[in-house]
């Protein structure tokens, strides 16, 4: 179910850059799943939220927000706060951390948040690839005319 899972993941890549890094770990997760991650989602084949997280949520410190790593990734945000509002899906009694690249979840996990009388902080970082990677990965994206080289020549001093 995984290698299918992969493999619908990668079909919407051309749909957003958004779910990179939930598609990379399911990759990983297929290969040895080194992290002992567990995949669920909200439906099967024909799902709209994939959330991975720690196996069985036996996570070690509850203090801990790194080893405390969920991914989210869902086609319809507004559905996803039903999701998280399962019982057993989140463990929101430990400090976590959620990565989601798309900034329509931002709200939805704030209003959870709120609901539950928790602090939220969150913080942005950007993912850059090489184009060779992008080109690999996105190849119906990829179209040299509209590339711009961010390489410039140092000027001599």
């Amino acid at each position: 179910m995984l290698q299918v899972l992969e493999k619908a993941l990668q079909k919407t890549l051309p749909e957003s850059l958004k779910l990179l890094q939930v598609y990379g770990t399911i990759f990983q997760i297929n290969q040895r799943n080194p992290f002992k991650l567990q995949v669920l989602v909200d439906g099967w084949p024909n799902f709209n939220t994939v959330i991975i997280r720690p196996e069985g949520q036996e996570m070690i410190d509850d203090l801990d927000y790194y080893t405390n790593t969920y991914q989210i990734y869902s086609k319809n945000p507004k559905e996803l706060q039903e999701v998280l509002d399962l019982p057993g899906i989140i463990n929101w009694k430990q400090h976590l951390q959620i990565q989601a690249s798309q900034s329509s979840l931002n709200e939805v996990i704030k209003n959870i948040a709120a609901s539950r009388s928790l602090l939220v902080s969150r913080s942005e970082q950007l993912i850059y690839m090489p184009l060779g990677t992008v080109k690999k990965l996105l190849p119906s994206l990829f179209d040299e005319k509209k590339v711009v080289s961010f390489v410039t020549k140092p000027k001599n001093m």
